[in-house]
């Protein structure tokens, strides 16, 4: 199987990387030229203590050939588009495309190449990936494929079976896999916003007064619009806020739990990619995440303020009107009990 791994974060060339390694098929296509530069002498991962050194086949777009059976896509959503267009001589009837982005850019996808093409997948939440020049730290734990509307179940098993014999770690198939999306998105939407509004790390987000509630009730609206979908949620994955009468302390370490068991980690060793794209004066992911979730809760007639706001709140700062900082808890908090149905901008 012909495979492109699409995409400019370190999970797209260390995906790429360990295909390759198992011998697939596979080729990384970025347009980010100078990443590609830095990846031509090979990646080092770093796994469980253990440093190995991969060559990573890379491709311009101007230099691709062929058709590829499997379009493997880690890229930001403001890639997505042009991606889709620049790979459409590159593809057959027969090629399917594999959403490994992390947010809720599936559905845009199947809009663009047909759903029945589109399978999701959810990388294991319990790490992710982590960027030192050629150096990336493998912390991901596996990987879960499912299927979204129309998909055929053949492409689904030849994509878990070209994942299976990487070092990726356990790979399967789930019915379940927009569910699993969801749930995770219940703890990493609010935490990458708020890092990327208030440029503060993780393990900082419990230390302001208020910010635990804020972080768990925009937690709580993604379950909400979620279960109004259809989804089911895990109990373990959804996280309630706790009442305002259940405080002294509790939301504090309810919050503090939720940053923990949010990807596994020690949480000074995750960094947003949202904020990553606003220092680089870039566009972010933000529509298919908190502007997501907020587009889909009109419809539904669901209030969901928190993330109205966060959602708007990263629009301007793409626009150059707002510049990460704490001093954004203010105007977050304002906006939040002002205004729980502003309009999106």
């Amino acid at each position: 199987m012909r495979i492109l791994v699409c995409g400019k974060r370190s999970a797209a060339a260390a995906l790429a990387a360990l295909l390759a390694s198992a011998g697939e098929d596979a080729v990384l296509l970025d347009l980010d030229t100078d990443c590609m530069s830095d990846l031509e002498s090979g990646l080092w991962l770093v796994r469980d203590g253990e440093e190995r050194e991969y060559a990573v086949p890379t491709a311009s777009a101007g230099g691709l050939e062929g058709v590829y059976d499997g379009i493997f896509l880690a890229a930001p959503a403001r890639d997505v588009d042009s991606l889709l267009r620049a790979l459409s001589p590159h593809v057959h009837r027969s090629t399917f495309y594999l959403d490994l982005s992390g947010n809720l850019g599936y559905e845009h996808i199947g809009q663009v190449v047909g759903s029945e093409r589109v399978l999701l997948g959810v990388l294991g939440w319990a790490g992710e990936w982590q960027e030192e020049g050629r150096r990336a730290r493998m912390l991901g734990r596996g990987l879960c494929i499912g299927e979204v509307k129309g998909a055929s179940s053949a492409r689904a098993r030849k994509s878990a079976e070209a994942l299976a014999k990487t070092d990726l770690g356990p790979v399967r198939i789930s019915d379940s896999c927009g569910e699993e999306l969801w749930a995770a998105l219940c703890y990493t939407l609010p935490l990458h916003s708020l890092e990327a509004i208030l440029g503060k790390g993780f393990a900082e987000l419990v230390e302001p007064p208020g910010l635990p509630d804020i972080v768990l009730k925009a937690g709580g609206e993604v379950g909400e619009v979620a279960r109004a979908l259809g989804f089911k949620l895990n109990a373990p994955l959804d996280w309630p806020a706790p009442k305002k009468s259940d405080n002294g302390g509790r939301q504090e370490e309810v919050a503090r739990d939720f940053f923990e068991h949010a990807r596994g980690l020690p949480a000074g060793q995750v960094r947003s990619p949202l904020l990553d794209d606003l220092e680089a004066r870039r566009e972010t992911d933000n529509r298919f995440l908190a502007g997501y979730v907020s587009g889909k809760a009109r419809g539904l007639a669901i209030s969901t303020p928190v993330n109205n706001t966060l959602f708007t709140l990263i629009r301007e700062m793409e626009r150059g009107a707002r510049k990460p900082s704490p001093d954004n808890l203010r105007e977050l908090a304002r906006r939040i009990g002002e205004d729980d149905s502003m309009t999106l901008i």
